[in-house]
C-alpha cells in the first residue's frame, strides 16, 4: 500500500516542473480509468458501473482506504455496490478525486457536500463550502446557513451568519426565506450586538413583517422580539405612533411592562442628554457599526497634532485612540483608504513640509512608511480611482503646485502624471467612476472657483463648469455619482453653503446651507449621509459635526468630536474584522464590562 501525492503536494522547495509532472501523473492515471485499463474495482451505483483503481480511491479517501483493507468482503470483491447515492454524484466524486476538478452547482451541492464528507473526502468538501460562501445571496443566506448548520460545518455557518447579519435589511425585506425562520432562530439575530440596522426602527417593521406572514401563530412571540429591539435608540414620536400603538403591541399585557420600561428610560434621556447615558443598558446599547469613520491629525491650540478619533454612528460617539497615535504631528495632509488600509500623504508639522506617505493598518494598528511622493505638498488633495492614489497640487514650502503624481500600492512606485491647468493648494478632490475631479483651492493670490477632471487613459486634465463661487480650503467627496462641494474660503468670509456637480448634465446645483460656516474641515460619506467635521469658523477651530442627508436634502446635527481641530482628514473603512477596537465595544472591553485602551476624552 502506498499513498499517491496530490498535485498540491511539493517534494522540497517549490518548483514549477515538479508540478508539471505531478499533473502529467494525475493526467496519465485519469486516461487509464476512463480507458478502463488496469482497473482493480468497479463500484456500482443505481446499476451504473464505475471502474476504478483502489489505490488512487485509498489515497484519496479514509472511507475507501477502510474499505478497500478491513478485511471484509469488500476488500475482496471486484464489483462493490455504493447504497444511498446517485450515480451523477458519485461520478463527480470520482472525478475530482483523479483531476482535482468538479463542476460544483447549486442543484449538485446540497448532494456532493454530505457525501464528499461521508466519504471523508476533504478537499471536495472545502471547495463544496467555498462554493456556498461565495454564492451567498440575500434570497438564498438563511437557507445555506440552516444547511450548514445541519451538515456540522461550523465554518461554513460562521460565514453565513455574519453574512446574514452584515445584509440583514435586505434578507429581512425581501427574503421568502426569512418570512419561514423559526422563532428561535430569528431572535438570536435579533439579539446579536453585530445585526447590521441603521436604527431599531427598522427591526422592528422587520419583526412585524415577519409576525404578519403567520399572525394568528406568532403574535404570541411578540413580547420575546421587541425584548430585543434597543428602544433607547427608538425616536420618541416613532415610538409613541408606531411601537406603542401597534396591535401587536398594545393587544399583548406581556408588552405593556417593556413598553412602561422604556418610557422611563426614554425620560431619563430626555432629562440626561444622549452623552450621559450608560450606554450598557440593554435599552440603548449600540449595535456594532459595518462601518467607521476615522480622523486623524489636524490643527489645534495652535499646533499640528497626531490624533486619532473615530466615530461610532451606532452609539453616536466619538472615541479618542492615544495609543495609536502615529508619532509624527500632522496637518493639512491627504487621507485616502484603499484595500482597508489607511495612507496619510504629505503634511505640514509646523516646521517641515512632507513628501513622505505613512500607512495605517486598522487591524494590526501599526504604521509604517512607504514610497514617497516626488515632491513636498503640503494643503494637498488626494482621491483614490481604479485602484490607485492620486495627489494634486499642494505647496512645498516655496510655490503652489499644480503638478499631480499616482501611486500604485502593488508596486509601492509613484509616478508623475500630467500639470494641471492651474497652481493650486487647498483644494478638494475625489473620484466618479474613475475620473478625478480636483475643486476650488488657492494659487498663491485668489481664492479660486474652477474645476479640473483627470482622465487616466488620456493622461490628459480637462476643465469642467466653475463653481458659483470662489472656495479654498474647500470639503469636497463624491456620493451617489454626484460631487458635493461644501464650506471654505472665498477670500472674504468662511462659506456655510454648499453644492453639486453631476458630471453628466455638467451642471452645478445648491446645496441647503449648514448650520455652521467652516473652512478646512474633514469630509466623508458615512451611513449614506455626508459627515463635516471640524474645520476653522472665521474665529475659532471647532469640534462641530453636521451630517447632510441628500435624499431629504437636510443637515442634522450629530455629535462633536472630542478635540476641536481644523486641517484633519477623514476616510471610512468598511467590515474591519476588529470594528469593535473602534467603537463603543472598544470603550467597554469584549465582555461588556471594564476598561480599555480606548478612552473618551472631554473636549479640548
Amino acid at each position: 500500500m502506498y499513498t499517491l501525492p496530490t498535485m498540491s503536494h511539493h517534494c522540497g522547495d517549490h518548483n514549477p516542473q515538479n508540478e508539471c509532472d505531478f499533473k502529467q501523473i494525475w493526467e496519465a492515471f485519469n486516461r487509464l480509468r476512463i480507458d478502463k485499463q488496469l482497473c482493480d474495482a468497479v463500484l456500482v451505483v443505481e446499476n451504473k458501473r464505475f471502474p476504478v483503481h483502489r489505490a488512487i480511491l485509498a489515497a484519496n479517501s479514509p472511507y475507501f482506504r477502510a474499505l478497500f483493507t478491513n478485511g471484509m468482503k469488500e476488500s475482496e470483491q471486484q464489483e462493490i455496490h455504493i447504497p444511498g447515492l446517485d450515480a451523477k454524484t458519485m461520478n463527480d466524486i470520482i472525478d475530482y478525486v483523479y483531476t482535482r476538478n468538479v463542476r460544483i452547482t447549486m442543484e449538485n451541492v446540497t448532494t456532493l457536500l454530505p457525501q464528499s464528507d461521508s466519504f471523508l473526502i476533504p478537499g471536495l468538501v472545502e471547495k463544496c463550502c467555498h462554493f456556498l460562501s461565495s454564492a451567498l445571496t440575500p434570497m438564498n443566506c438563511i437557507g445555506i446557513w440552516k444547511f450548514a448548520q445541519n451538515m456540522y460545518r461550523w465554518d461554513l455557518a460562521n460565514v453565513t451568519r455574519k453574512y446574514i447579519l452584515d445584509n440583514f435589511m435586505q434578507i429581512a425585506t425581501k427574503s421568502i426565506e426569512f418570512l419561514n425562520m423559526e422563532p428561535e432562530e430569528l431572535l438570536t439575530f435579533f439579539a446579536d450586538d453585530e445585526l447590521n440596522v441603521h436604527a431599531e426602527e427598522d427591526t422592528f417593521q422587520a419583526i412585524v413583517r415577519w409576525v404578519d406572514y403567520k399572525a394568528s401563530s406568532r403574535t404570541q412571540f411578540m413580547s420575546q422580539f421587541l425584548r430585543r429591539i434597543r428602544l433607547g435608540l427608538v425616536q420618541s414620536d416613532y415610538f409613541v405612533d408606531k411601537i406603542c400603538s401597534h396591535p401587536y403591541v398594545s393587544n399583548n399585557p406581556k408588552c405593556q411592562d417593556i413598553i412602561q420600561e422604556a418610557w422611563g428610560f426614554l425620560y431619563s434621556i430626555e432629562r440626561l442628554g444622549n452623552r450621559n447615558v450608560d450606554l450598557r443598558s440593554p435599552l440603548v446599547r449600540p449595535r456594532v457599526p459595518r462601518d467607521v469613520l476615522f480622523t486623524i491629525g489636524g490643527w489645534s491650540g495652535g499646533n499640528p497634532i497626531s490624533f486619532m478619533e473615530t466615530y461610532d454612528s451606532r452609539a453616536d460617539r466619538w472615541y479618542t485612540h492615544p495609543s495609536l497615535e502615529d508619532s509624527s504631528p500632522r496637518a493639512y495632509h491627504g487621507l485616502v483608504t484603499l484595500d482597508g488600509l489607511i495612507y496619510m500623504l504629505g503634511g505640514f508639522d509646523g516646521t517641515q513640509y512632507y513628501n513622505n506617505v505613512r500607512c495605517y493598518d486598522p487591524v494590526t494598528k501599526v504604521w509604517k512608511d512607504v514610497a514617497p511622493m516626488y515632491s513636498q505638498r503640503c494643503y494637498v488633495s488626494s482621491a483614490v480611482a481604479n485602484g490607485n492614489i492620486y495627489v494634486c497640487g499642494g505647496y512645498d514650502g516655496r510655490w503652489r503646485l499644480s503638478s499631480a503624481e499616482r501611486f500604485d500600492p502593488t508596486t509601492n512606485q509613484w509616478s508623475q502624471i500630467a500639470n494641471m491647468f492651474q497652481r493650486r493648494s487647498d483644494a478638494g478632490a475625489d473620484s466618479i467612476h474613475g475620473k478625478v475631479y480636483i475643486v476650488g483651492g488657492f494659487d498663491g493670490e485668489h481664492c479660486l472657483n474652477t474645476a479640473e477632471m483627470f482622465d487616466s487613459e488620456t493622461n490628459q486634465w480637462t476643465m469642467v463648469e466653475p463653481l458659483s463661487c470662489p472656495r479654498s480650503g474647500v470639503a469636497v467627496v463624491a456620493n451617489h455619482d454626484f460631487l458635493y462641494v461644501i464650506g471654505g474660503f472665498n477670500g472674504e468670509r468662511r462659506l456655510d453653503t454648499g453644492e453639486r456637480y453631476c458630471p453628466i448634465s455638467r451642471r452645478w446645483t445648491s446645496i441647503p446651507e449648514m448650520y455652521t460656516p467652516r473652512s478646512n474641515c474633514a469630509v466623508a460619506v458615512l451611513d449614506e449621509m455626508i459627515f463635516i467635521i471640524g474645520g476653522f469658523n472665521g474665529s475659532f477651530t471647532i469640534t462641530q459635526v453636521e451630517c447632510y442627508d441628500a435624499e431629504s436634502d437636510q443637515w442634522f446635527d450629530a455629535t462633536d468630536m472630542n478635540i476641536n481641530r481644523s486641517a484633519l482628514k477623514a476616510c471610512v473603512i468598511s467590515s474591519l474584522s476588529n470594528t469593535k477596537d473602534y467603537t463603543f465595544y472598544g470603550q467597554i472591553g469584549s465582555d461588556g464590562d471594564g476598561a480599555n485602551p480606548l478612552q473618551t476624552t472631554t473636549n479640548a
